[in-house]
């Protein structure tokens, strides 16, 4: 998948949290008749925890049993390093965080379209230790606002490709401040931290 589909792709994905919510949501609307642009944040974080089961060095077949009692065989790809310092009953401890925040620039302080930019890092354990990496993942996606429907509460934007996009706004009152020109900036963040602990 090219950047240019991937980077349209999450633009959808990413307005439409806007418009249909998620966990610990943040949503300005205190200021809606003060000229205030609108904006919205959004976080969660999950925590999961796994025991090893049964491994098998060669195939590197794992099978773990999560905190449910659910049982599952995965196989670890070449990226995971380590793999033969993994033993039955170890435990494998997951955390998991991501965020959306998104705000709207008013036109007069709008940026450059093509400040759409994606950032990863990624770390791993050294060798010989237990299994553990650790990363991160920011997308930023800059849109310009090109029509808005206030009757339909429709909004098209135009990202960095130049292609379009129609979004349903889900609160009319996120329409009141915002006019053509205005620039939508969507910053979506995600980490992942994965860590194997040794018997006790």
């Amino acid at each position: 998948m090219s950047a240019a589909i991937r980077s349209a792709a999450l633009l959808s994905v990413v307005l439409s949290f806007v418009v249909a919510g998620c966990k610990k949501d943040t949503e300005d609307m205190s200021a809606s008749g003060s000229g205030a642009k609108p904006s919205y944040f959004s976080e969660d974080r999950q925590k999961a925890t796994a025991t090893v089961e049964a491994i098998d060095q060669d195939t590197r077949e794992i099978t773990i049993k999560n905190e449910e009692g659910e049982v599952t065989t995965l196989t670890a790809g070449p990226e995971v390093q380590n793999f033969a310092q993994i033993k039955p009953g170890d435990r494998i401890e997951a955390e998991y965080y991501e965020s959306i925040a998104i705000n709207v620039r008013d036109a007069k302080n709008a940026a450059d379209i093509s400040n759409s930019v994606e950032q990863a890092a990624a770390r791993t354990a050294p060798l010989g230790d237990k299994p553990a990496g650790v990363g991160a993942r920011q997308v930023t996606l800059v849109a310009n606002v090109e029509k808005i429907d206030a009757k339909s509460q429709l909004v098209t934007l135009r990202g960095k490709s130049g292609n379009t996009r129609v979004v349903k706004v889900r609160d009319p009152k996120n329409l009141q401040n915002l006019k053509v020109g205005d620039q939508v900036v969507a910053t979506y963040t995600e980490a992942l931290a994965v860590a194997v602990k040794p018997v006790k």
